[in-house]
């Protein structure tokens, strides 16, 4: 029953994992790892993406068929990943089509003759069959018998492409056809019938127009374009100039825009062309997202082919000489031109030797996924190989000779050669140390290391026994014995101790040509010895015997094409044996694997199948299968992990081998242990040595050379850099004696501006004070408005949780109820299944008995009624020798019936085999029914361990209940000489809450000093405030006196200009009226303009000048020229002015700097009072760490007071029961007259102990704790009509012990509460400070602390919370503050 391929993952797990596959509960499981080669020529065999690896990082990777698989390369580690979920019914790949979001990829596939034309859609991510689209055979092809038509080619198109186009095409004939798919749904949109055409290539433009989709086709002498909308197709005409319809249009593909040329007649301008060589035919090409790499499939005979790769990043610069050394194979090593004739494998190394009919060796690291070595054959064509299991040798069989090479790093070299014509099998011994060469029928021996001058190498042994040429030879494990095949169908076994043939496999021989052996050597184990044989008939042969035993020979015949018919057999064609002896190997003619489990069982054993290589054709039609031709040969390596396969196709497989038992795997990883191999260990030769010294001697000297123009040209350099340095430092001087003198001159200016800021700072510090003293009320205000809504909101918020605890509880209870009921419908539901398997199990046994029953009834009759014939026809035949002519009639009428009895027969066969079918379904439903009766008594038996697990949880959780109420008992009397010790403690409490009182007094202090700091801190700010924004003000009143003095200066330059008394007269007023009165000007002289416009230079000169050019300003007239003139009044006026401005500006500025000064005196005191209130913080905090810790240690003494009180009441207790026990009578009567008060009872380690009345009195008045307090003691409570104690006689002998008791639990209460809202305080006291101490310069506190006049307010709560009884109570409430601001008090 074959199966369809399981494709691993690509690394193993960790640990063992369970195999969901039912398929493989026990058995082996082929997993494809890796592959060699590449399937080809078919339509778009090899497409670049970008992919998701298993590791689940994006990697550029190739998608091309190899063999009957479609893979994902991915280039960075070499890795590759198989697709799963291809039909059982492909035989091979005609056609690829990847989609332009790259995320599904259509194969056109070749199926059975009676499918019909396939295409299947495969998700790229999940390497997953998606949909599969079958066009059925038209009713012309099914009535002429004719093989059905398949597609050739198939394209994406639409917007979102979910329309998929296929092209079906075939030899003379058959209809061809174009046929729309939406792959989504399955189903075909519409059908365009070719005739008398024959179309190659469909392709769908990426810019098409929306609602439309457009196909075009191309082919010999056709080229059409294709418009579909809704259920029909229209042919636009051929977009070509007329008169090239009749050319052979090979492939066409659409361009966008953007790389057309202007040219209309020649509008793709090409780079650059290149030609590698004549050997390479190029049928596909593809390039990388980037642009950066070209890979392209170059085609071979037999269909085989390689992959290479061609940088276009560098293609402009590259030269037609260096294009053939650019392009590199994908596959490291390159790949096989052809079939592969002959394996082997290595048994230190992870190597594998192929030969191929493209005349190469070619050794492959299935560790690394490489082609270490490659050797091309000139003249001589290789038959064979063997590797030497050292890895170090290797025997090449070629057509007049063997020769044994020595394998160096990078290629081999010949070591020795025996002149052996037409070797056709070669293998080395297990040891190494000889290997048998098969020359036609000849099998000679040789040793590996012994060799003689005159002879060559040394031959051990000759067996002659075969009449056709020796195909395959198989060594002993301990090399003392040979099996043989030949192609003369006959098996033979060599003894190489006694030197003669063993005839103990002759019953093998047959007509037939063997081409695989496999043989299972006998052990102490095993005494059997088995040897299997496959040939050219269809079938293989297997046989057993012992050695010690004559006559116990057994042979089966087994078909390996099972149930086909004889035009559809897949013959195997070679055999593989897995090491461990579990596992037969069957590779056939047509590219699948079949694993076996070993040894064979029956005649018919059960298989899996498993899609690997592509299937050869010498004919031209897939029916006829003599001429297929597929594996070649198949090992498996040393450590079973890894099957090896080669085929006709020219590709190699490595098959990882994953052995199930009861469903989990055996193996964790199938990556092979390297340190099973002798990797590091290469031969290289003498002469490789010499040339790599000499290498690196030129080396040398080209380094010194180098190293000597290197210092000569850093010498240059240096000297060239120091030149460039010292013009940059003269560079430098120069701009840094500009930048100095501009930076005196903005000195000056800041200086200016610094004395108008002062002068504002001072302006604006009065208002700031009074707006921060505004801003304190209002803050005062709405801080005592938040305080009142925060209670509020804390009592809602309290109550809330109340009701919310209420609410979970009763949720919890219904909860737990419908849990219950849950269970119980699991318990019914789970009989009923109990009962419904046992009877499903019943009636299995009932039909399966019956069954049996039918058939052995059904036979009876069917060998009765056939006796019963052959003995009527023998009497008619002994009748009619007497008359033979008279009885020539019935002879011919009984012939008849004796057909239509074995036509019967067949149909009575036909019959059973279906019964048969029947009987394994039912088999195999009866065991998926006892897999599920497995796994629900599993899960049965999960939960009565678990409920096994609740019942000893609760065993345990019963013996701790009473293991506690034993220490209860303890506790109790504990309690009691606490009791009598507790006044020393509560005094020591009372001294303590003393100092924390007085402590708490002197951090309010602290913080009313802290915080009259920070008010006037911040009055110092306000002032700083306030006078920048006076020297603000002042800067901008110095601005405008400069520029009314700017102005000044201008008339004045303009007024010594004129000569003309009028004009001046005119322009003295206009001046005085402009600049005393504050007048605007109403007109101006017609001259003004050009006047100013002529002396704009003394106007910059003056700007530029110091205060002396106030007094040697001059006019400078027309001609430029003039010297110092006498200043008027007027000018000296206007000079005096301006020095008391500049006069004022210094001492603006000199209060300023002095301001600045006391500033930061102010500053630095306030630091050093902020580091004295953080140390005085530091020492109370420490002060407070020690009273806690006295606490922890009071707490300490407390719990052992109450222990030894424990101790005490509990040997009062005994004493007491002593004396009860000495007045047994009296107790009796008492006992009857107080029969309403009997005591509780506890089981206590299967006896019964009374618990006192008040205990449970006691745990009655327990308080419940605050969430942030200590855990307070039970408060001992007191029922009015006090209960009899244990072992007294009377009721008032334990009244007044308990009232004492009463009285000390309450007062320890009452300490303890108040300990604990000591300890709140203080510890908000230091989270206050630690506030502070973070905040020196904050205006205010997120949480003041202000003492109240009266001392008892901060612990009015806590008196009121003590003088109530209830304990609940007293947990809940908080404490509340009063604080005070001023003398306002704030709530």
């Amino acid at each position: 029953m074959p199966a369809n391929p399981s494709l691993g993952e690509t690394g193993g797990a960790p640990s063992r994992r369970r195999n969901k596959d039912a398929e493989f509960q026990n058995g082996v499981k082929l997993m494809f790892r890796h592959g060699f080669g590449v399937h080809g020529p078919i339509r778009d065999n090899v497409l670049f993406l970008s992919a998701e690896s298993d590791s689940g990082s994006m990697k550029e990777t190739l998608l091309y068929p190899l063999g009957q698989h479609l893979i994902l390369h991915y280039l960075d580690d070499n890795t590759m990943a198989f697709f799963a979920g291809a039909p059982s019914n492909v035989r091979a790949i005609l056609g690829m089509s990847l989609c332009s979001r790259k995320r599904v990829v259509a194969v056109c596939e070749q199926g059975d003759s009676a499918d019909g034309a396939q295409c299947s859609v495969y998700n790229v991510k999940t390497r997953n069959r998606v949909r599969t689209l079958v066009y059925p055979r038209s009713a012309q092809e099914v009535r002429s018998g004719q093989e059905a038509s398949h597609f050739t080619s198939a394209c994406f198109a639409g917007k979102d492409n979910n329309t998929l186009v296929t092209v079906s095409g075939g030899g003379s004939g058959r209809e061809r056809n174009v046929v729309v798919w939406d792959w989504m749904a399955q189903k075909q949109r519409m059908t365009i019938p070719l005739t008398n055409t024959s179309v190659t290539r469909v392709c769908a433009p990426s810019d098409f127009p929306p609602g439309t989709v457009q196909i075009t086709t191309s082919g010999p002498q056709h080229l059409r374009v294709w418009t579909l909308q809704g259920e029909g197709a229209a042919a636009k005409p051929t977009p070509l100039p007329q008169g090239r319809e009749a050319e052979n249009f090979v492939d066409h593909t659409w361009l966008s825009h953007d790389v057309q040329t202007d040219d209309r007649k020649d509008p793709y301008m090409p780079i650059k062309s290149f030609y590698i060589s004549k050997d390479e035919n190029f049928t596909s090409l593809t390039c990388s997202a980037s642009d950066e790499h070209c890979v392209c499939f170059s085609r071979h005979r037999e269909g085989a082919g390689s992959l290479l790769a061609f940088p276009l990043g560098s293609v402009d610069v590259m030269s037609e000489s260096d294009a053939a050394a650019s392009v590199t194979p994908v596959s490291p090593g390159g790949l096989h031109e052809g079939g592969i004739i002959a394996l082997d494998l290595c048994l230190q190394k992870p190597y594998a030797a192929t030969i191929g009919s493209d005349r190469s060796l070619r050794i492959w690291n299935y560790t690394k996924w490489t082609c270490e070595l490659t050797h091309k054959f000139m003249n001589d064509e290789p038959t064979c190989v063997a590797l030497h299991p050292a890895g170090t040798q290797v025997l090449v069989g070629l057509r007049e000779r063997v020769r044994l090479y020595n394998i160096m790093v990078d290629d081999i070299k010949v070591f020795r050669e025996v002149p052996l014509k037409n070797c056709r099998e070669l293998k080395f011994s297990n040891g190494g140390h000889m290997f048998a060469a098969c020359m036609g029928i000849t099998i000679s021996v040789f040793s590996t290391y012994g060799f003689s001058v005159l002879s060559g190498m040394n031959q051990l042994y000759s067996f002659t026994g075969h009449i056709s040429p020796v195909k395959r030879v198989l060594w002993s494990p301990d090399d003392t014995f040979m099996y043989s095949a030949g192609m003369d169908g006959n098996v033979y076994g060599w003894d190489l101790v006694k030197n003669a043939r063993v005839d103990d496999v002759n019953m093998l021989n047959r007509t037939t040509s063997y081409t695989g052996l496999v043989a299972q050597f006998a052990t102490k184990d095993d005494p059997q010895n088995r040897v299997a044989v496959c040939g050219t008939e269809g079938e293989f042969l297997e046989m057993c015997w012992q050695d010690d035993k004559k006559e116990s020979h057994v042979i089966q015949t087994i078909q390996s094409y099972g149930n086909a018919g004889p035009t559809e057999r897949d013959t195997v064609t070679s055999l593989a044996l897995s090491n461990n002896k579990k596992f037969l190997f069957a590779g056939t003619s047509g590219g699948n694997v079949k694993t076996f489990d070993w040894p064979l069982d029956s005649e018919k054993p059960l298989y899996k199948e498993y899609r690997a290589h592509q299937p050869v054709l010498s004919g031209s039609s897939m029916s006829n299968q003599k001429s297929l031709r597929g594996i070649t040969a198949m090992e498996c390596t040393a450590d079973d992990n890894y099957l090896i396969t080669t085929a006709e196709d020219g590709t190699v497989f490595v098959i990882g081998l994953q052995e199930f038992a009861f469903g989990f795997e055996q193996r964790p990883s199938l990556d092979p242990d390297v340190r099973q191999f002798n990797s590091d260990a290469v031969f290289v030769s003498s002469d490789e040595v010499e040339e790599r010294k000499e290498m690196v001697l030129d080396l040398q000297k080209k380094l010194a050379e180098l190293k000597t123009e290197h210092e000569y040209h850093q010498h240059d350099r240096e000297k060239s850099f120091l030149n460039e340095v010292k013009e940059l430092q003269e560079d430098k001087e120069k701009a840094l004696h500009e930048q100095k003198v501009l930076y005196d001159q903005l000195q000056d200016d800041l200086n200016q501006v610094k004395r108008q800021m002062h002068e504002n700072l001072e302006a604006a510090e009065s208002n700031h004070v009074q707006v921060t003293q505004e801003l304190e009320n209002q803050f005062e205000h709405k801080l005592a408005v938040e305080m009142e809504r925060f209670d509020r909101l804390a009592e809602e918020i309290e109550a809330m949780q109340q009701k919310c605890e209420g609410l979970l509880e009763a949720q919890a209870v219904e909860h737990e109820k419908q849990t219950r009921q849950i269970e119980q419908k699991a318990s019914k539901s789970e009989k009923a299944l109990h009962t419904i398997i046992h009877r499903m199990k019943e009636d299995a046994e009932h039909n399966e008995k019956m069954y049996r029953e039918v058939l052995d009834q059904q036979e009876d009759e069917y060998e009765m009624e056939l006796l019963k014939q052959m003995k009527s026809a023998e009497t008619t035949l002994n009748g009619e020798k007497d008359a033979t002519k008279e009885k020539h009639n019935q002879i011919q009428n009984m012939a008849t019936k004796r057909a239509q009895l074995k036509k019967k027969n067949e149909e009575l066969k036909l019959r059973s085999q279906h019964h048969e079918n029947e009987y394994s379904k039912e088999k195999a439903r009866r065991d998926k029914l006892e897999e599920t009766l497995t796994h629900i008594e599993l899960h049965m038996k999960e939960r009565e361990d678990a409920l096994s697990d609740k019942e000893k949880t609760i065993l345990k959780l019963r013996s701790t209940n009473r293991t506690l109420d034993n220490f209860r008992y303890v506790l109790d009397h504990r309690l009691q000489q606490l009791m009598k010790e507790r006044g020393p403690i509560a005094k020591h409490i009372e001294g303590l809450t003393k100092h924390v009182r007085a402590m708490y007094d002197e951090l309010v202090t602290e913080f009313n000093k802290k915080r009259e700091m920070d008010r006037l801190q911040e009055q110092k700010q306000l002032k700083i405030h306030t006078q920048d924004k006076e020297i603000v003000g002042i800067r901008n009143q110095l601005r405008d006196s400069e520029r009314e003095l700017h102005s000044i200066k201008r008339e004045l330059t303009s007024m010594v200009g004129i000569t003309v008394p009028k004009e001046l007269e005119s322009i003295v007023k206009d001046a005085y009226r402009k600049f005393v009165r504050g007048e605007s000007d109403k007109g101006q002289p017609p001259n003004h303009k050009k006047v100013t416009t002529t002396h704009a230079v003394a106007e910059e000169e003056d700007d530029d000048g110091d205060e002396g050019g106030l007094y040697a300003m001059g006019g400078t007239g027309k001609g430029g020229g003039g010297g110092r003139k006498k200043m008027t009044v007027d000018e000296v006026e206007l000079a005096e002015k301006a020095m008391e401005a500049q006069r004022q500006t210094k001492w603006v500025q000199k209060t300023a700097d002095d301001l600045k000064r006391r500033l930061t005196v102010e500053n630095k005191a306030s630091g050093r009072n902020t580091r004295n209130k953080l140390a005085e913080n530091t020492s109370l905090i420490s002060e407070c760490n020690e009273l806690r810790r006295e606490n922890v240690a009071l707490k300490r003494d407390k719990d052992a007071l109450i222990h030894d009180l424990s101790d005490i009441k509990e040997r009062a207790r005994r004493k007491k029961m002593l004396a009860a026990e000495a007045s047994l009578h009296e107790q009796s009567t008492l006992g009857a007259s107080v029969t309403g008060d009997v005591p509780e009872t506890v089981p206590v380690q299967g006896t019964q102990m009374k618990v006192s009345a008040s205990l449970a009195e006691l745990n009655k008045g327990r308080t419940i704790a605050p969430s942030n307090s200590a855990k307070t003691m039970p408060i001992m409570g007191m029922d009015e009509d006090p209960r009899l104690f244990k072992g007294s006689r009377s009721r008032g002998n334990g009244t007044a012990l308990k009232n004492d008791l009463l009285d000390l639990q309450k007062k320890l209460d009452q300490r303890t509460r108040e300990t604990e809202m000591q300890r709140i305080e203080i510890t908000r006291l230091r989270e206050s400070m630690r506030q502070v101490a973070m905040t020196p310069g904050a205006k205010t506190l997120d949480a003041p602390l202000v003492q109240q006049p009266s001392g008892n307010v901060l612990y009015r709560n806590l008196d009121d919370s003590a003088g109530d009884g209830d304990g609940a109570r007293a947990g809940k409430n908080t404490s509340k503050l009063l604080v005070t601001s001023g003398a306002s008090p704030q709530k």
